[in-house]
């Protein structure tokens, strides 16, 4: 999905194990950027150029921002600060 906090355009993908359909999202789980841990926690880099790695659990929401960088946060805190205007999950 496609969301909005202030200006800023970010995209988001609510973490699953089912759902990897978004391109943004299957390419880098395809290339190992992304993956579920043993202890079953999602894993990404905080950076699209791979610089270290954030967790986070299934139903929590992946943002990436225009510069690249990775964040995770509650569904809802993402309901309480962004705006969707793109839903495709």
């Amino acid at each position: 999905m496609k969301a909005t906090y202030g200006n800023t355009t970010v995209r988001a993908w609510k973490i699953n194990r089912e759902n990897k359909e978004l391109d943004w999202v299957k390419e880098n789980f395809d290339n190992g950027n992304f993956f579920f841990t043993e202890l079953k926690l999602f894993r990404a880099p905080t950076t699209v150029s791979l610089g270290g790695g954030i967790y986070g659990k299934v139903g929590d929401i992946l943002i990436q921002n225009g510069m690249g960088v990775y964040t995770i946060i509650s569904e809802k805190k993402f309901r309480k600060r962004y705006k969707n205007i793109e839903e495709e999950l």
